[in-house]
């Protein structure tokens, strides 16, 4: 069977290291990286990495960065998985 797309989109975050990420859902399967610094509510410079499939390493995925605004985000197992980095 297959799976129909779903209207919303499970977003999920670790913030500056924190050991537990926060999680949201947002309205799409489209999220760029403009629509994810909305959902922060802790405003400053970061860098912001996301978790995406990739045949480079033996563990079959990576964080990469993403810097602009009007990217669209990848989508890992049915979700956006991110890790957001303070600029020091």
């Amino acid at each position: 069977m297959k799976k129909l797309p779903c209207e919303n989109i499970t977003v999920a975050y670790y913030f500056c290291g924190e050991p537990i990420p926060y999680r949201t859902s947002v309205k799409g399967r489209i999220v760029t990286l403009g629509q994810f610094k909305e959902l922060l509510t802790k405003k400053g410079s970061y860098r912001y990495y996301f978790k995406k499939v990739s045949d480079e390493f033996d563990c079959g995925v990576v964080f990469e960065e993403v810097r602009e605004d009007d990217a669209i985000l990848p989508i890992f197992e049915e979700k956006i998985i991110g890790k957001v980095e303070k600029i020091d």
